[in-house]
């Protein structure tokens, strides 16, 4: 099915959810989630797309779709994208990505997502989670040459790599306790801040991460830059509102609760019965 020459997802989403419904064909299924990734996991809505279907399928599948879909995204014997000519001195990979096309870093930042959502990153080791922290941190910088040409409005796919990473230091710090995960995730967050400012799941995660660490300063400086407006006072303000109460930044949490009370009042409509 094709609209004006370019690819369209409809058709593949009705199969789909024929063969979902019906609960008959797991195999077929399995076959169309792989055709489906195949044809657009370059796309930033194939995650969304594919995460009902990966919660249908059992672990064995789940496992044999994810490197089905490994397979369409062609790495090396280092786990790199073959598309990203790479050499390796002293444990450390020196990136040359002159030819690293945009959508294949959809394509695999759709496959980490996708492994993340199936349950893949949990239950890690401190040196297993580590690493692939690690492996995502350098794909991310590899690819900064590359986002450079994106707009400063606009999203780079390249910065999910580091969004993956922090949600597994995240739980790597929760569990162990050491400050060096905070560290390995916070520093490259901020330095991606400055390249990619409209991003706001690392702003998400860098106040999540703050206001554990009980830097409830730092987390306020960081939620204020998404410049919550309107609803958004509402639906993104208990992300630092408790924590500014218990650290007893009571000026700072009066000015939010007083600009909630605005909007609260502003947009008041009386419901008649």
């Amino acid at each position: 099915m094709r609209r004006s020459g370019h690819k369209v997802r409809e058709q593949l989403l009705v199969n789909k959810f024929d063969y979902y419904i019906l609960v008959l064909f797991p195999v077929k299924l399995l076959n169309l989630m792989c055709a489906y990734f195949s044809r657009f996991g370059h796309k930033s809505v194939c995650v969304s797309d594919l995460k009902l279907f990966v919660l249908s399928l059992e672990t064995e599948e789940q496992k044999d779709f994810l490197s089905r879909c490994m397979a369409t995204v062609e790495v090396n014997e280092d786990g790199v994208p073959k598309s990203v000519c790479s050499f390796r001195r002293n444990n450390f990979f020196y990136f040359n990505i002159s030819s690293f096309q945009l959508d294949e870093v959809n394509r695999h930042v759709c496959l980490y997502m996708l492994e993340r959502f199936s349950g893949q990153h949990q239950s890690l080791s401190p040196e297993r989670g580590g690493a692939l922290a690690e492996e995502l941190q350098l794909l991310f910088f590899a690819c900064q040459d590359m986002a450079s040409a994106c707009t400063p409005n606009e999203l780079r796919p390249s910065d999910m790599y580091l969004v993956i990473a922090s949600h597994v230091l995240w739980q790597l710090w929760t569990d162990t306790g050491s400050d060096a995960y905070f560290w390995k995730a916070v520093v490259p967050m901020e330095h991606a801040l400055r390249q990619s400012r409209p991003n706001y799941h690392i702003r998400f995660m860098l106040v999540k991460f703050y206001n554990h660490a009980g830097a409830v300063g730092q987390a306020d400086t960081v939620h204020q830059q998404l410049e919550l407006k309107h609803i958004q006072l509402d639906s993104l303000g208990h992300l630092l509102i408790r924590h500014i109460f218990t650290q007893a930044h009571f000026k700072k949490a009066s000015i939010m609760c007083g600009n909630a009370l605005k909007f609260y009042t502003s947009n008041f409509k009386e419901v008649r019965s």
